[in-house]
């Protein structure tokens, strides 16, 4: 597994989650001093309290910025923090991850069936498939951002038990709800292709030579199997 699982997982779990976090990762000996520096100014508390609630809010884009070694994106609030804010927030959401799938164990099977089918995407080309619950998700994988994404659509509709979804290589139908799979995505398997992919190589994640001769031969593989699908019409 080559992405971020704290960057996707900080990411996923909703605004009002994040900032509960964020408020475990203030330090408050620095806050204090940074109130202090403000009324000192001359700014009032209203003035004061803006800015603190304008901070906290910019602190979860910077957060994960951070998390996603962007650290440019870390942004001048961080003063904010404890020094080792980002070993505390992975500590943080390995914690409420690990208790959710302690506390639900149908997300551990969920997470096992998904993986099942990320298994199976080992070739290029597209393919058909009936969606097999009464709720659907579509997850996608991205070579750019190396993460999985979801959506509950599919041709401008929602995805129905029986509905035909023509699927690229990257995408995988799983009968649940978005709602559901958003923070297990996080956990899931990189797509098999990926390691052919130029993303991978640019990122150093594979062997150069070996990615080109995998992206070549799948590619093959694919016009064959095009060519014997058209044979047998």
């Amino acid at each position: 597994m080559t992405r971020n699982i704290a960057g996707c997982y900080f990411k996923r779990i909703g605004e009002a989650d994040r900032a509960v976090i964020v408020r475990e990762l203030v330090d408050k000996g620095k806050l204090e001093k940074w109130r202090k520096e403000w009324r000192e100014s001359g700014f009032s508390e209203d003035d004061l309290k803006e800015s603190e609630e304008l901070g906290m809010k910019g602190l979860q884009d910077q957060i994960l910025g951070c998390l996603s070694g962007n650290k440019k994106d870390c942004g001048p609030t961080r003063y904010f923090l404890f020094d080792d804010f980002e070993d505390r927030v992975k500590g943080i959401l390995s914690r409420r991850l690990e208790a959710r799938l302690i506390q639900d164990p149908e997300s551990v099977k969920t997470l096992a069936q998904m993986n099942s089918e990320v298994a199976k995407r080992r070739s290029y080309g597209r393919r058909t498939e009936a969606a097999p619950g009464d709720e659907n998700c579509l997850l996608s994988w991205s070579n750019g951002s190396a993460d999985w994404w979801s959506r509950s659509g599919y041709m401008g509709k929602r995805i129905s038990k029986g509905d035909e979804v023509n699927l690229d290589a990257n995408e995988i139908l799983v009968p649940h709800s978005c709602d559901e799979v958003i923070e297990l995505a996080c956990l899931l398997d990189d797509l098999p292709l990926y390691g052919c992919s130029t993303e991978a190589k640019e990122r150093g994640e594979v062997d150069p030579m070996e990615a080109s001769v995998c992206w070549a031969l799948k590619q093959m593989q694919r016009a064959e199997f095009e060519e014997f699908q058209k044979k047998g019409k």
